[in-house]
């Protein structure tokens, strides 16, 4: 098994970071639920969507599976998702907070990292 090289690794954190441009953009297109649980599966498949979409469009990328990206787009986001509260996810919900900051990049870029071994080359 061959792990991706940094640069691979570096491209896959970029996505992720992407993916917190989707999370402000998922939040701001929808009617505020102030339903934590609802919150967080819909920026969770916005996310996940442009993470997938990502990696397929990419060189790199699109010499994975479909199983493989899925796989990994899905840990990335459920791991940084997981860092929001339920308190974050409603005030961003409510677009008091729709900005993507350090805070959020780090969140995904932990998320990114957590979850490069599931790009693992067989």
């Amino acid at each position: 098994m061959q792990l991706f090289n940094l640069r691979n690794i570096l491209f896959c954190v970029a996505v992720l970071f992407l993916g917190t441009i989707a999370l402000g953009v998922v939040v701001t297109l929808h009617k505020p639920a102030s339903n934590p649980a609802h919150i967080r599966q819909l920026i969770t498949k916005g996310a996940a969507s442009s993470c997938a979409k990502r990696l397929h469009d990419d060189p790199n990328g699109s010499k994975l599976s479909d199983s493989t990206i899925d796989n990994y787009c899905s840990c990335a986001i459920t791991k940084a998702m997981s860092k929001y509260t339920d308190a974050e996810l409603i005030a961003r919900d409510k677009g008091t907070s729709v900005a993507v900051n350090d805070e959020d990049k780090a969140r995904f870029t932990e998320g990114a990292n957590a979850c490069v071994q599931t790009l693992a080359q067989k």
